[in-house]
């Protein structure tokens, strides 16, 4: 009983965060906050605690149960990457380790030559159909 509770929640946090990532305008406004405004663009953040809320109002889950789910997933995400093991979310994208092969480089400051070592990092792609979603907002 205890496994099914932890899926329906988990696809509850699912389901949550790819309806709010594919469309922002349902996010209820109280959820969003200004940051600043630059020029004539405005910068809108939806921090954790925001996302919090909403995977509880969306999924019926309390607060508490909704940040210990986007928790877990973070971490889950996290521990998979670091093994280096693709994660894909279908209609999110896919997070990766992204390789960076050695390479020479200069310092600005003295124009000399410098090895700069390989390295690694995460990655993420979004998936088509967010991309589509963005460009028919423009």
């Amino acid at each position: 009983m205890m496994r099914q509770a932890r899926i329906v929640l988990f696809l509850s946090l699912m389901s949550c965060v790819a309806s709010f990532l594919l469309n922002p305008s349902t996010t209820p406004s109280s959820l969003t906050r200004t940051l600043a405004t630059k020029a004539e663009t405005t910068e809108e953040s939806f921090k954790k605690a925001d996302l919090i809320a909403s995977i509880a109002e969306k999924s019926g889950l309390t607060k508490k149960d909704s940040e210990n789910a986007l928790n877990a997933l973070i971490s889950t995400i996290q521990e998979q990457v670091s093994l280096e093991k693709k994660v894909t979310l279908p209609g999110l994208g896919s997070f990766v380790v992204k390789a960076r092969a050695a390479r020479k480089g200069r310092n600005p400051q003295t124009g000399e030559t410098i090895d700069i070592a390989a390295s690694k990092s995460p990655g993420f792609t979004a998936a088509k159909p967010w991309k589509d979603k963005l460009k028919a907002t423009k």
